[in-house]
């Protein structure tokens, strides 16, 4: 591991040589490794030395929460230790301490394998020899259901003995790629989650199209990134390159390597074997890290020649780039929210191909309202637990750079009026009272503030003054130089729900509810007056280009661009989900947003540390017979369902044509009912995609199986009171079961009772639908006097002896069916969490959906107008 170093200086760490974790001694700090610092350390009780790994104190202070970091290096030391082979790094254990977590790992004599590349010049057989042990721990990692996502030389240790371990594991997921904070299926306190579905982790230089493109990484991308480090330590040069990281990335996106040098003389099988684990679509490259070895040992048994690079393999390998640019999956569905590939539009669409988004933060948390300072350069603000602050990024990716710093809030950013200022909204901690501020050369003042504004309509500089909303949301006005003035007022029909300028200060946009579209304003006008048009169909929020000539507007699943002189609208970007703002550059070829939007984790919270079953953009749980849930994964294009069994695995069950939600299983666990948006009431086999339609009135929701043969839901009559309906489940007509307004619950499985309550959700009580009798639910309805319940999450416990509901201060109650006083049976993190979306009982306990904000920013370059 490289020669020891100097302990840390006083106040620079916590720990040092001579200090003690656990019942280690540590001797000497080695080195650092992925997210922990790396020391050498005696074991008494076994009496050897041992590598040990500490989180860094740092990481705890930065981006991510301690407990966040130290799941992090919790999960690398529960993926090395799934994987026993001479070439991966041994892991003994890993333990706790006060803030500490530690790997206590097999200590190497040696350094990495970059360094035993630079220390002499080593043979073609040598390296050949050494990346193949390299290549075996990939490999064994991969039959273990592992990906490294982060193969280069530095994470490679060769001993003294001459043997490579594949080390550091920080960025280790499972072979699907299905790893992240999105789709995560890894349960236990090991697998807390610790990136956002599209980030792109890795290291640029060795990366794989797919993870520059923010797609998963499978075993496919490991093999690409051992491919390049193969590629570097046999010709010195790496086989992509560019002079900046946006050049990088097209170099390898659009498959296009160096050809590789004459010297040193390496076979030409071995350059092909190279070549094609360099591949830009993966179902190119080989079909398993062991069959490219495989492959790789046979070129290097063929007969040595002096390699060279003839017309006709030049011919060829340009062949295989255009059929692997050809055969290149565009808008390939993975089945998850993350941007992917923009897939090329049918020849008649009039809509040019689009880049794939690629990740620009990483940070956790919620990152939004980005803008652009400049062309190079992008502030946003970042909401992180109890703290949100503003940040600058360079256009082109690197290290975010923190403007501001709490204990205040900082958010809404927008440009100043001054080349370089920033206008965002100053909120004091632990009050509801806002300030407009403003910052300029690094200072930051207070702006004289309206008394009463809609801060969430955010504010826009104009002139030496701010623009802001009254409280209505009906008029524009300028507070300047100690005056407050309309600017303008709304027409009835319309409603502000946001507000932005051009880059240049002339134009005012002000998007509006209540009849969707977006008003213009000229503020270079004597008389300033609003130009308003109506956009047809669903869209999001619409902000300005740098000019004014464009908006943006983003739609369920794309972005779309409305020329002002021509009238015309262009879809400029598919399957991408936009859930904040968007910034563009003043050529409006470079896009920014933010996919920042509520998500949800499923706790299972029966013992006493909280288990994360999966997280991401999900909604409505229910669980069936084996503690199998069905829940809503939301995508770009329409929510779909999902089941996920006990032992982590999940698998869709409808497809994203239809929006599905509001899932209940019937009591075998066969059959799923649920509400089709727009159609009605469905109910769909859980093995084939099948579905039976049920009823055919839109507003019909709220499904569950009142037994096998019939399903319960809520149908609003013609003053959109609710009612109980019931529909047999294999054939028949709808019909009403309460003659009074009642909000459907949950139903019984034990007894067969149902769950109602009053349009107020004040009154709750237990209905029989084989008597039609109701009666009140007494413990519930003195509960809700004295708390304010989430009624419409309450669930009854699988064995009929209670209901759990929430109240607004995120207090999980068990209320007793047949007597007894409420008790509080769990109470989510205020910190983390912002609502309870569900509450799920399973047979072992409960499990509870909680939900959170959390998003990262987007960069996509656009088509030429």
């Amino acid at each position: 591991m490289g020669e020891p170093t100097r302990p840390d200086a006083a106040g620079e760490d916590s720990l040092a040589a001579g200090d003690r974790l656990g019942r280690f001694e540590l001797v000497a700090r080695i080195g650092e490794g992925g997210m922990g610092r790396v020391f050498r350390a005696h074991d008494p009780e076994l009496h050897r030395h041992v590598a040990v790994k500490v989180l860094r104190p740092e990481i705890v202070a930065g981006p991510l929460t301690g407990e966040a970091a130290r799941g992090r290096l919790r999960r690398e030391a529960q993926a090395m230790a799934r994987v026993a082979h001479p070439n991966v790094i041994a892991v003994h254990e890993v333990g706790t301490e006060d803030d500490h977590v530690f790997i206590v790992m097999e200590l190497v004599d040696g350094g990495t394998l970059r360094a035993w590349l630079e220390a002499r010049a080593r043979s073609v057989d040598e390296i050949l020899e050494l990346f193949a042990q390299a290549g075996r721990g990939l490999a064994a990692a991969h039959d273990a259901g592992l990906v490294h996502r982060d193969f280069k030389p530095e994470n490679v240790l060769v001993g003294a003995d001459g043997r490579a371990r594949v080390t550091d594991f920080g960025l280790v997921g499972a072979a699907s790629g299905d790893v992240d904070v999105e789709r995560s299926t890894l349960a236990g306190p090991l697998a807390l989650a610790l990136t956002h579905e599209g980030a792109v982790l890795g290291t640029p230089s060795y990366m794989s199209p797919e993870q520059h493109l923010g797609e998963n990484a499978t075993s496919a991308s490991d093999q690409f990134s051992f491919c390049v480090a193969l590629y570097e330590a046999l010709w010195k040069v790496r086989p992509f390159a560019g002079p900046s990281y946006r050049a990088l990335v097209s170099a390898v996106t659009e498959g296009a390597p160096r050809t590789p040098p004459a010297d040193p003389p390496v076979p030409d099988a071995v350059r092909a074997v190279i070549l094609r684990g360099l591949a830009r679509d993966p179902a190119q490259r080989f079909a398993s890290m062991s069959a490219l070895l495989a492959a790789l040992d046979d070129a290097r048994r063929t007969p040595r020649r002096r390699a060279r690079w003839p017309l006709f393999a030049a011919a060829a390998v340009i062949s295989a780039a255009a059929i692997a640019w050809l055969a290149w999956p565009r808008g390939a569905d993975h089945g998850a929210p993350a941007p992917t590939t923009i897939a090329a539009p049918p020849p008649d669409a009039g809509v040019a191909p689009v880049a794939a988004p690629v990740a620009l933060t990483a940070m956790g948390g919620c990152v939004e309202h980005p803008i652009f300072l400049d062309d190079d350069t992008i502030v946003f603000d970042r909401s992180f637990g109890p703290s949100q602050d503003l940040f600058s990024l360079p256009t082109l990716g690197g290290m975010p750079k923190r403007l501001t710093s709490g204990p205040d809030f900082h958010w809404n950013v927008r440009p100043g009026p001054g080349p370089g200022e920033l206008t965002y909204i100053r909120k004091e901690h632990g009050t509801n009272i806002s300030y407009a501020a403003r910052m300029s050369g690094g200072v930051a003042r207070d702006l004289p503030t309206p008394e009463k504004w809609d801060v969430g309509v955010g504010i826009v500089p104009v002139g030496n003054g701010i623009a802001y909303a009254t409280p209505d949301v009906r008029q524009i006005r300028v507070l300047a130089d100690g005056v407050d003035r309309a600017l303008v007022t709304m027409p009835p029909d319309r409603e502000i729900n946001q507000i932005s300028t051009s880059r240049d200060g002339r134009w005012l946009a002000i998007d509006t509810t209540l009849t969707h579209g977006e008003c213009l304003v000229d503020l270079t006008a004597p008389t300033p007056s609003l130009d308003c048009r109506t956009t047809k169909g669903s869209k999001n929020n619409t902000w300005f280009d740098a000019t004014g000539d464009h908006f943006y507007h983003s739609v369920n699943n794309g972005v779309l661009r409305y020329d002002r002189a021509t009238g015309k609208t262009e879809e400029v970007a598919r399957r991408v989900d936009v859930g904040g703002e968007i910034a563009v550059t003043s050529d409006d070829r470079t896009l920014v947003y933010s996919d920042c939007t509520v998500r949800a984790r499923l706790l299972d919270v029966h013992g006493k540390t909280p288990v994360e079953l999966i997280a991401g953009r999900i909604s409505s749980p229910a669980v069936g017979p084996g503690d199998r849930i069905v829940f809503v994964q939301k995508g770009v294009d329409h929510p779909t369902l999902v089941i996920r069994n006990p032992d982590g695995t999940t698998r869709e069950i409808t497809d994203k044509g239809t929006a599905s939600v509001e899932p209940a299983f019937d009591p075998d666990g066969t059959h799923v009912v649920f509400r089709a948006v727009a159609k009605g009431l469905f109910v769909v086999d859980t093995t084939p995609y099948a579905p039976q339609p049920l009823t055919d009135d839109p507003a019909d929701r709220l499904p569950r199986f009142l037994d096998a043969d019939r399903v319960v839901f809520n149908r609003n009559d013609a003053d959109q009171r609710p009612f109980v309906w019931i529909v047999p489940v294999r054939g028949g007509a709808p019909t009403r079961a309460i003659d009074r307004p009642r909000t459907l619950i949950d139903v019984d499985r034990k007894t067969g009772r149902v769950l109602v309550a009053d349009v107020d959700d004040v009154h709750v009580f237990w209905w029989d639908p084989k008597t039609g009798a109701e009666r009140p639910f007494d413990a519930m309805i003195a509960l809700t006097k004295r708390r304010q319940l989430a009624v419409h999450n309450a669930a009854i416990a699988l064995d009929g002896s209670a209901v759990y509901v929430n109240d607004l201060d995120l207090k999980v109650w068990r209320v007793p069916i047949d007597g007894g006083a409420p008790s509080v049976a769990y109470t989510v993190s205020l910190d983390s969490y912002d609502d309870v979306d569900r509450l799920v009982p399973l047979s072992t306990g409960l499990v509870v959906a909680a939900d959170f904000w959390a998003g990262e920013l987007y960069r996509l370059d656009l088509p030429p107008r």
